[in-house]
């Protein structure tokens, strides 16, 4: 069956293991090496950081399937856990070993992980059959499109509702008094 190794900041992960990880995200994917590299760090804590997971599904001794997970350190989000990159070896990207990898990430998070994810990319559709749930749009800004918009502004009327606020009861204050 397969092997899967957990490395985090208390496991740690030695170089060679490091640049193997590396090298199967970088090969599988589209994501510059400095990112992957940043990520792997800061999962196992080689950096400051929260810290994270790196999960690795080997078939004997080759890995097969990868994952980096990072920890928001943010209480309160809906998810502690980001997951920022994986990638699964072409052979093995089927309903199945998807549904397996993507149990055990959900394991080694308490299931509380999320994920970003356009809705065009090949692996949306098995996300939600795995129960990931789209919640959220992201919007990143963009000056080429802002320029694109600049005539179109005065055009375009947006109404903004006004914040509705409570209104509070006048406190009175104290005055201080300092003994000398």
């Amino acid at each position: 069956m397969y092997n899967c190794t957990v490395y985090d900041a208390f496991t740690g992960i030695s170089p060679f293991e490091k640049l193997g990880i590396i090298k199967f995200l970088e090969s599988y994917s589209q994501t510059p090496k400095e990112i992957i590299q940043q990520s792997v760090d800061y999962a196992v804590k080689d950096c400051p950081s929260f810290g994270g997971y790196i999960l690795s599904v080997n078939l004997e001794k080759d890995p097969i399937a990868v994952a980096v997970i990072n920890k928001t350190g943010i209480p309160g989000l809906p998810s502690k856990n980001i997951l920022v990159q994986f990638c699964i070896e072409r052979d093995w990207r089927n309903a199945e070993f998807f549904e397996f990898f993507f149990g055990k990430l959900l394991e080694l998070t308490n299931q509380e992980l999320s994920i970003q994810i356009e809705t065009e990319h090949p692996y949306f559709n098995l996300l939600t059959q795995v129960g990931f749930v789209p919640q959220s749009i992201e919007m990143t800004y963009s000056e080429e499109a802002a320029q694109k918009m600049a005539p179109k502004k005065e055009a375009i009327k947006t109404e903004v509702a006004p914040i509705q606020r409570k209104k509070s009861k006048k406190r009175k204050r104290a005055k201080l008094r300092v003994a000398v």
